[in-house]
């Protein structure tokens, strides 16, 4: 697909992207940034056959060489690394070193695409620094991160920076109008305002079991919440992805129920919800339920820990949680 063919979302990026291409691009660096599933990896492979296509007309012609190899899935002059977003040690930039030696096959360039790349070791961003500081001119790459600050600065400096905004609503709708996926019209409103702009939320949201648990732990944060001499023992038997998954729907009825202490009631995300958000507003000041959200946030790291570490943590939280509350 060809950035020209996008009908939905981010259609002044979109602009802006097809006026870099058909200004004959020197940089050899890009930096696609925005948050998760705001559509940059689409988009960046949207661009990438523009980019590559033999016509340089900074629209694929569909036709070339290189076109066509997009078309096959056999892109010899687009490389993808680190799809997964892991940790990039200094060894995977120097293999990436020797890939950027390499001439382009059917392009004037090469494009290079680091996921993730605010996962960069100290040792590994001065490795591609070095790399980007004496840059082979027909090698180009793009460096993809959720979180931009986290990439050296002297990187930055060096990077056309292409930033991605969350989608909208209106246009998560039509991302899900769109796709394959069959939901009637109320159940794709209430996705696309519970995806907060994160396609990639939506899409597991249109998942019966995903929803279900989220409706699930809307009901356990009651609990946790509203009933004041309870600890529960539910989160010591969760894995940590259905952890993770409790502690983002948690967060997302704080946020709300701050929406409607602020007067913000039409801008609630969990419309399914409302009486339970509303029940929270009105049962404690604002204060302590915006001191309920900084406990929630700081819950990242107990993803990180394990087992052990995981259960004194969840216990200290649910405490906080309490102390925060009715104390």
């Amino acid at each position: 697909m060809s950035l020209q063919n996008i009908a939905v979302g981010h259609q002044e990026l979109k602009a802006f992207l097809l006026r870099y291409l058909q200004g004959n691009p020197q940089a050899n660096t890009l930096l696609f940034a925005g948050p998760p599933g705001s559509g940059k990896s689409f988009f960046l492979k949207a661009f990438a056959k523009d980019f590559l296509c033999t016509k340089n007309s900074g629209v694929a012609c569909g036709k070339c060489p290189s076109c066509k190899s997009f078309s096959m899935g056999v892109i010899p002059d687009f490389k993808e690394c680190n799809e997964q977003k892991n940790p990039i040690k200094i060894q995977q930039i120097r293999s990436l070193q020797q890939d950027a030696l390499l001439h382009p096959v059917y392009s004037n360039k090469k494009l290079i695409v680091l996921y993730g790349a605010d996962n960069l070791t100290l040792e590994a961003s001065n490795a591609l620094l070095k790399m980007l500081e004496e840059p082979n001119l027909s090698t180009c790459f793009i460096l993809e991160t959720n979180m931009p600050d986290k990439i050296l600065s002297t990187i930055r400096s060096r990077s056309v920076l292409f930033r991605f905004q969350p989608y909208s609503d209106r246009d998560m709708k039509s991302i899900l109008e769109s796709s394959s996926i069959e939901q009637d019209s109320t159940k794709i409103n209430l996705i696309a305002s519970l995806a907060n702009g994160n396609a990639h939320r939506a899409f597991k949201l249109c998942n019966e079991e995903y929803f279900s648990k989220r409706i699930e732990y809307c009901s356990k944060f009651e609990t946790i919440v509203l009933e004041e001499n309870v600890i529960p023992e539910f989160p010591k038997k969760m894995e940590k992805n259905e952890l993770n998954h409790f502690i983002f729907e948690s967060q997302s009825l704080v946020e709300d129920s701050i929406r409607v202490s602020l007067n913000k009631e039409a801008q609630i995300k969990n419309r399914d919800q409302i009486q339970l958000i509303k029940t929270v507003a009105e049962s404690f000041e604002l204060p302590s339920i915006l001191k309920l959200q900084e406990i929630l946030l700081q819950c990242e790291q107990i993803s990180d820990s394990s087992a052990v570490q995981t259960n004194k943590l969840l216990l200290k939280v649910m405490m906080d949680c309490k102390k925060s509350l009715y104390f």
